[in-house]
């Protein structure tokens, strides 16, 4: 297992698979379904070009964590949690509901 060590006031990361499902659901709720990343995927109804989406989320799927190929950004500590270390706020879909209007 990968674990990095910026200097002793860092907690040790490791990488990250979710466990199960619903795991899985929150982690994609808090990050990948607010990212820019996954933004243009996101606008087909998740129906368009699977090219458009977010590389990270979709090798989460094809990889185990033991992987090399598995994303390196998605990683967890005792102290902050999960995360992805990629994450990029979609600041289109804040600008979606006004569009409605």
């Amino acid at each position: 297992m990968i674990q990095h060590r910026c200097d002793d006031h860092q907690p040790v990361s490791r990488p990250y698979q979710p466990s199960n499902g619903s795991e899985g659901e929150g982690f994609h709720a808090a990050f990948c379904d607010h990212c820019a990343r996954d933004a243009a995927f996101r606008d087909t109804g998740y129906e368009g070009d699977p090219a458009l989406g977010c590389q990270i989320l979709a090798d989460s799927f094809c990889y185990s964590v033991t992987d090399p190929k598995y994303p390196k950004e998605w990683i967890t500590d005792d102290e902050r949690g999960p995360r992805c270390t990629a994450w990029t706020p979609d600041t289109s879909a804040a600008l979606a509901p006004e569009q409605d209007k």
